[in-house]
């Protein structure tokens, strides 16, 4: 058993999934995912504020 991870373009789905069939991958997890990762000056905290 082999195991494939990729992340296409949404417009390249159709043909990598044909792809993929016709060369006998019967099964296939599939997730949307938007964003490019972290970003220069965007600052994100999670959970409640530190004060010293």
């Amino acid at each position: 058993m082999k195991r494939i991870i990729a992340v296409i373009r949404e417009e390249m789905f159709e043909n990598v999934k044909t792809a993929l069939l016709a060369a006998g991958c019967e099964g296939m997890n599939v997730s949307t995912v938007k964003g490019r990762g972290r970003q220069l000056g965007v600052k994100e905290s999670y959970g409640a504020p530190v004060t010293a």
